[in-house]
């Protein structure tokens, strides 16, 4: 699964300026890793010296392991099938009736 690194106006120089690079590491360390291997200069600016993460600057980094937006829209659209179908039942079930009426 791909990774997408958003760079930040000030780290851009460093990533050729591009705005977002796409990365397929596993782990955060792995993304650390293969930034630094694409665009050298990016570990020192997300690691200090003792390999901890440098809270004052760094990357957006956009897994998409859930997108909810896109989850509520399958639900609504779900419920909105669920809704017709009940509405076409619901009339079939008073075409019969009233046919047995007569």
């Amino acid at each position: 699964m791909a990774v997408t690194v958003r760079i930040p106006t000030t780290m851009r120089p460093l990533s050729g300026g591009a705005k977002q690079v796409e990365l397929n590491p596993g782990s955060l360390s792995e993304v650390i890793e293969a930034l630094e291997a694409a665009h050298p200069g990016f570990k020192d600016r997300l690691v200090d010296e003792a390999g901890a993460l440098r809270f004052s600057i760094g990357p957006s980094i956009n897994w998409g392991i859930l997108n909810l937006s896109q989850v509520r829209a399958r639900i609504r659209a779900s419920d909105a099938a669920s809704e017709a179908a009940a509405a076409q039942w619901q009339g079939s079930l008073l075409v019969a009736l009233e046919e047995a009426d007569g």
